[in-house]
């Protein structure tokens, strides 16, 4: 009975042998030219099992490897296969597919990264207003090119053909859906000017987004909803805490630096509320009162219309 035992045993580990001998030399010579170590691994692995190789290590070296030291042989080459082959072809086309969706969602979501308000200069904050893309749209139902497609603006079929043309030579699902972005645009723009914006604003901001967005009608079209805004904000005057006095000096710097941007005056004069408001604090506790009122005397001297640098020296001199 032991006998039998021990010989079925025999011819399972010896069927078992030459399968995956057989199966681990086929994967080895195939891959040894792309992937050297991996290739030499799984070879090595098929010599553990396969019985003629077997057979001739004993005959000629007298050497014979039990059953669980191949079972823990093959496992190690498994872990050793596993962790050398390449995966950069694998890797390659993920990164291909990402950025293929990448693009295609470029027009319809943007992700950006918060910034500190306060800590932008006025450059950056108009940079930031006209990056940022307002996807009002995509909430109402989108009419398709021919629908929305004004004839009052000479050229625009032209202007927005070669634009999305330029912005997506090799996708037409992309190029169609930015045609019908600037369509969307530019019937936006053939709008009625809002009623609390003066013929000479809207002159104005027609104008300046104009210039900042030759080729593009739903940037030109989100820059005027910017300015609308601007001078919506414009319009609510000062806050109870600002005098005449600084009001009067805030509005006439503004609008000198910025007398083609409502968007950008209306935060210039945020800005300079809020150092106002920082200079109305009286002295820091930690300053002594010599020393305030020569800071104060001193920056408002050299800062006489400027609040927000007059803020900046102040906290220099402490």
């Amino acid at each position: 009975m032991s006998e039998a035992q021990q010989s079925k045993k025999i011819s399972v580990g010896l069927v078992l042998g030459w399968i995956f001998g057989i199966l681990f030399a086929l994967t080895g010579i195939s891959s040894i030219f792309s992937e050297p170590v991996s290739g030499i691994v799984m070879l090595i692995m098929a010599a553990v099992l396969l019985p003629p190789i077997n057979k001739i290590v004993d005959k000629k070296w007298k050497f014979h490897l039990s059953g669980g030291i191949k079972i823990a042989l093959i496992v190690i080459g498994i872990i050793i296969f596993s962790s050398t082959v390449d995966t950069s072809n694998t890797t390659d086309q993920k990164d291909n597919q990402s950025q293929v969706q990448q693009k295609q969602q470029q027009a319809i979501l943007e992700t950006k990264q918060p910034k500190d308000e306060s800590k932008l200069t006025e450059e950056e904050h108009l940079k930031s207003a006209n990056n940022e893309h307002v996807n009002e749209t995509e909430s109402e139902p989108q009419k398709s090119p021919t629908e929305t497609k004004p004839n009052s603006e000479t050229g625009a079929d032209t202007i927005i053909e070669n634009h999305c043309q330029s912005e997506w030579p090799n996708d037409a699902k992309m190029k169609a859906y930015c045609k019908e972005q600037q369509y969307n645009g530019l019937t936006t723009l053939n709008l009625n000017k809002p009623s609390d914006v003066t013929e000479s604003q809207f002159s104005t901001i027609r104008n300046h987004c104009k210039n900042e967005w030759p080729t593009d009608f739903k940037m030109r079209a989100y820059c005027e909803g910017q300015q609308y805004d601007g001078v919506r904000t414009l319009n609510n005057g000062k806050s109870a805490d600002i005098g005449d006095t600084e009001f009067s000096i805030i509005r006439s710097k503004c609008e000198n630096e910025w007398s083609t941007d409502f968007k950008m005056c209306a935060y210039c004069e945020g800005q300079q509320y809020d150092a106002v408001r920082t200079l109305n604090q009286g002295k820091p506790a930690n300053v002594s009162e010599s020393v305030f009122e020569s800071a104060r005397s001193s920056c408002a001297n050299e800062w006489p219309t400027d609040y927000k640098m007059r803020v900046y020296c102040e906290n220099q001199k402490y």
